[in-house]
Order: C-alpha cells, then sequence, then structure tokens
C-alpha cells in the first residue's frame, strides 16, 4: 500500500468516524405514549432448564466416490 492510498483509507476511515458520532449524538427521545402511571398488568413465568437435542434431519442421496 503505498503512502498515498494509506492517507486516503485513513482520512475516509476518520471523516466516516466522525459522521457516525456527530449523527449518533441526536437526543430526540420522544416521552412515553401511556405515561398516565396507571399500573400495566403483565404475566411472569419461571425459566427451566432443559436439554436441546443436537440433531439435523436432512433429505439426500449418498453417492459413492
Amino acid at each position: 500500500m503505498t503512502c498515498r492510498a494509506r492517507l486516503y483509507f485513513v482520512t475516509t476511515a476518520g471523516m466516516c468516524a466522525l459522521t457516525f458520532g456527530l449523527l449518533s449524538c441526536n437526543n430526540t427521545q420522544t416521552p412515553a405514549s401511556d405515561a398516565s402511571g396507571k399500573p400495566v398488568n403483565v404475566r411472569v413465568q419461571t425459566v427451566q432448564p432443559s436439554a436441546i437435542a443436537r440433531t439435523l434431519e436432512v433429505t439426500g442421496s449418498v453417492v459413492p466416490f
């Protein structure tokens, strides 16, 4: 890689990082639509560990080499 190509790459990467950084600083959060303070009904379920079979069933043919 030549010095000019390396400089172009570093400059382009820096500009992309700067653009991404500036665009990600946008703080336009909207308030929640249901901010009335009323309780929300939720359903909770206990997680139980279980075994997961690591198999794969496929359709195909076996041909000798």
